[in-house]
């Protein structure tokens, strides 16, 4: 079941100088990280909201396209939210991946194009 908005990611040009920004009202990097496929380097920041950004190697790459711009959604069920949203038919198009700041994730394409990732946190121990 879907539990709250859990970050927005948005592309940048530069990531450290785009950190420097973010960092400058009062953002705090809690995460830096490279992705091979698409080839990236990533931060997920936050002040109270969640921010990710993405520095793209090629930004013309199909996933680059799914992730530059996205909200992103807590679930505690990723597997089973993933059959209702089929079953309601919509695309999955970044199939269940584990992920680096989370436990995993997968995107969804809405029936007005827009994509949206869901991901499920770590369980504490």
């Amino acid at each position: 079941m879907i539990k709250r908005l859990h970050h927005t990611a948005i592309q940048v040009e530069n990531l450290e100088e785009s950190i420097k920004f973010y960092e400058s009202i009062d953002f705090k990097v809690i995460k830096k990280f490279t992705k091979e496929e698409p080839k990236a380097k990533a931060a997920f920041m936050e002040n109270g909201a969640m921010l990710e950004l993405w520095q793209f190697e090629d930004e013309n790459e199909p996933q680059s396209q799914i992730i530059k711009k996205h909200i992103a959604f807590e679930t505690d069920d990723l597997e089973g939210d993933l059959i209702d949203f089929q079953k309601n038919g919509h695309d999955i198009v970044i199939p269940v991946t584990k992920g680096v700041t989370v436990e995993q994730f997968a995107f969804v394409r809405d029936s007005k194009g827009n994509c949206f990732e869901l991901v499920q946190l770590r369980i504490q121990k």
